[in-house]
């Protein structure tokens, strides 16, 4: 599995009407770490 393929799975999981709402937004705070848009918490920034 590519980064490119979980980013993927991420954005579906989002985009479900059905999911919680926390989930969502967590599906979205882990493809912006993907995408590396924001510094990792864990990198000692």
């Amino acid at each position: 599995m590519t980064t490119a393929d979980l980013i993927a799975m991420k954005q579906r999981a989002a985009a479900d009407r059905g999911r919680r709402r926390s989930k969502a937004l967590q599906d979205q705070a882990n493809i912006a770490l993907l995408r590396g848009d924001v510094p990792d918490p864990d990198e000692g920034w």
